[in-house]
């Protein structure tokens, strides 16, 4: 296969670069692989290839490629390769007087692994596995039935975005524009794409088994998405009818927050808004902010939800500044500015309250009185005594009651 053709410094002619198939029967991953080391732990053959070229006319088995010669290959490409796996089928090169390989080439349409069409097989071989068969190695999981080809499925309520067609199921499947993708041998990709004008892109990792496409279930998710408004909910993205083969609709559930289970009393209300928005999900997210400050900001609501506990350590303060804060949702003060919890107690004003109220006991001093009648408190007394009722006698006047911070009421049953 003649690709281009590039000039030749010695002579200013022009020759061809030819690009020819080829078994690569190892696999240099490491500075610990064995043949990096034969080759004298040269950081040039790093993802290098042990391969050998698909030129004999003999009938090629596993056996005789592992007995056959090959050369060291090293990656064409600088900045992104696709490293291959022993048994892949490779495209090989030479110019420069260096070998380089591409590939692995996509011999039967699978992400997984794609094996050497030309290995014919003998009586030798029936008792050997299918890894046995290709030269597959060892240390790789062949899952041909579990992973496969990612496509694009029509979803008419987005792919038609901006676009006229004739309403049919068939215009938009027949018509649809195909995306940028990047997939790995076990369930995990990268899409770049558009549906209708609404551009998206969705990062998975462990694909739903036998499913062709990213799904809210898959293990890790990040899906970024767009909306004009109207449409564009995570439900049009990804559970709209037109998914609907069997395979996923009426089998998971639609997408809800974790926190929100049965058991849990205190949940949030999601809401599936058309809107551009971010979905990270996954079984454990980890933020690891290792210097200067890590900010959570936004224009509106800021919640947390957990169906366990939420845990706060700090090795110095926990400071919050607020308007007012409320310790459980009855708290809140309604629209007529009333609490329907208690207000939190100051403690220095309590002291201040309770320190004048003991030193009106201690001081405390009765007027003359008859051996069977006892008389009122003398009127320095009474004037301290009824300030105090003065500082008591309303929750607004009370001055050890917070006017910012409320908890509710305990409950007999609890909440």
């Amino acid at each position: 296969m003649f690709i281009t053709k590039i000039p030749n410094s010695k002579n200013s002619e022009s020759f061809p670069i030819q690009f020819v198939t080829g078994y690569c029967a190892d696999v240099i991953t490491s500075r610990d692989h064995s043949l990096f080391k034969h080759l004298g732990n040269n950081d040039l053959f790093l993802n290098a290839i042990k391969a050998t070229l698909h030129t004999s006319e003999k009938i090629r088995t596993n056996k005789s490629l592992e007995q056959t010669t090959g050369e060291i290959y090293i990656p064409l490409m600088r900045g992104m390769t696709d490293v291959p796996t022993r048994g892949d089928v490779v495209l090989l090169c030479q110019f420069g007087g260096i070998n380089y390989y591409l590939g692995p080439v996509n011999t039967i349409n699978n992400p997984n692994f794609n094996y050497d069409l030309t290995i014919e097989h003998d009586e030798s071989d029936s008792n050997s596995t299918i890894s046995e068969l290709y030269g597959i190695s060892p240390g790789f999981k062949w899952d041909p039935e579990t992973v496969g080809r990612l496509e694009k499925l029509p979803n008419k309520k987005l792919d038609g975005q901006g676009l006229e067609d004739d309403g049919t199921e068939e215009f938009v499947a027949d018509n649809a524009v195909g995306d940028f993708m990047i997939e790995g041998r076990q369930g995990n990709s990268i899409r770049v794409g558009q549906r209708g004008n609404f551009p998206y892109m969705v990062f998975s990792n462990g694909h739903r088994i036998n499913m062709s496409r990213e799904t809210l279930s898959d293990n890790s998710l990040i899906s970024i998405t767009y909306s004009d408004g109207k449409s564009g909910t995570l439900e049009d993205w990804f559970y709209t009818d037109d998914f609907n083969r069997g395979d996923y609709v009426g089998v998971y559930e639609p997408f809800n927050l974790a926190s929100n289970i049965t058991d849990n009393k205190r949940q949030i209300e999601f809401i599936d808004e058309p809107t551009d928005q971010i979905l990270l999900t996954s079984d454990k997210i980890t933020f690891n902010c290792k210097s200067n400050e890590f900010n959570i900001s936004s224009l509106s609501n800021i919640n947390l939800s957990s169906a366990d506990n939420i845990k706060i350590y700090t090795n110095n303060s926990t400071i919050i500044e607020s308007k007012n804060i409320y310790l459980g949702q009855e708290s809140v003060k309604n629209s007529s500015g009333n609490s329907g919890g208690e207000p939190l107690v100051m403690g220095e004003q309590l002291r201040v309250i309770l320190l004048d109220l003991t030193k009106a006991l201690l001081s405390l001093k009765t007027t003359a009185n008859s051996p069977a009648i006892s008389g009122p408190p003398d009127p320095g007394t009474i004037a301290t005594l009824s300030a105090i009722v003065g500082k008591l006698s309303t929750p607004q006047a009370t001055p050890f009651l917070s006017t910012h911070h409320f908890i509710e009421k305990n409950k007999i049953q609890g909440k």
